[in-house]
């Protein structure tokens, strides 16, 4: 494994979306490392399971304590057993007003079983009921109005609307912050990060990010990485504030291997801050996360 970039679990049950160099040679006998992705399915104690992923995938959560799935493609849904490579499809919305899915983002305005969905060329948004089957919520659209009438290119990155935050977004790996009759502002952590979430059940988002320009240093030795948490309550400062998670905080460039939130709240008292790490080969920590282990602002740093 060579990177994280997604997880979703139900207490006990996961998965883990992750990025894993494969081997081939070329036309002239050289070696060629390129990226899949691949998903691991964690289904209880030293019981892993390996998939390829069902299509292009923009959104996926697990459903049950068994470890059942739904993974969200362009055209459809599929429900997947715990650990299947094959799924049942599951419409979209026939009251849809149609288009790829182009993302989907969960628990839009708090509540547990809406997500918001940006659907064809021109990201039209909809609300959709995620329960045995799929409907548009068009009651409630009145309430992302002003995300409907943004321009084509402003929708066309995920929007979390998270109950008790701002509406948020993460662009190039900066977070980006909603405000009402100026747009989204960029949220200050590191010039040059690399990956970034926004939690679906807390006011808060994460950031990872390196010291300096990778480009710039001889070694990958000589750069580390920090750790920002940037707070989505209203009236909270748009600056990003670094996280003194001792655990986590400045590791060499070579041991990093992704970062994911999983899917509940900090107050939960679960591991939800889930890490990669390793030089030769990948390991997998989750721990839970406080907000009495935020720190100083960037701008202080």
């Amino acid at each position: 494994m060579s990177r994280i970039t997604g997880f979703a679990h139900w207490l006990t049950r996961s998965i883990l979306r992750a990025e894993f160099d494969v081997e081939s040679l070329d036309e002239a006998g050289e070696t060629q490392i390129s990226k899949e992705e691949s998903l691991l399915w964690f289904l209880g104690a030293d019981q892993a399971v390996t998939t390829d992923i069902p299509c292009d995938m923009k959104y996926f959560r697990v459903k049950d304590a068994e470890g059942r799935a739904r993974f969200f493609c362009e055209d459809k849904a599929e429900d997947h057993e715990p650990g299947a490579a094959l799924g049942t499809p599951v419409a979209y919305p026939t009251e849809s007003g149609g288009g790829a899915l182009r993302w989907a983002t969960p628990r839009a305005l708090g509540e547990e079983d809406l997500i918001l969905v940006a659907l064809g060329e021109g990201y039209a948004l909809e609300l959709w009921r995620d329960g045995e089957t799929l409907t548009r919520d068009v009651e409630l659209e009145s309430a992302i109005a002003m995300f409907k009438d943004l321009a084509t290119d402003q929708r066309a990155y995920p929007i979390q609307l998270t109950k008790g935050a701002l509406p948020a977004r993460v662009v190039n790996q900066h977070v980006e912050i909603f405000r009402e009759n100026v747009g989204f502002v960029q949220s200050s952590g590191s010039s040059w990060p690399v990956q970034a979430f926004i939690s679906a059940y807390d006011p808060i988002a994460l950031s990872v990010g390196y010291d300096f320009d990778p480009a710039t240093l001889a070694s990958a030795t000589q750069n580390s990485l920090k750790f920002y948490s940037h707070d989505l309550r209203p009236g909270a400062s748009s600056s990003g504030r670094v996280a003194s998670l001792n655990r986590s905080n400045s590791n060499a460039q070579p041991t990093f291997r992704g970062l994911a939130l999983g899917d509940y709240s900090a107050s939960s008292g679960l591991p939800i801050l889930i890490r990669g790490y390793g030089t030769s080969s990948t390991l997998i920590e989750a721990f839970t996360l406080s907000c009495g282990e935020l720190g100083e602002s960037a701008e202080d740093d």
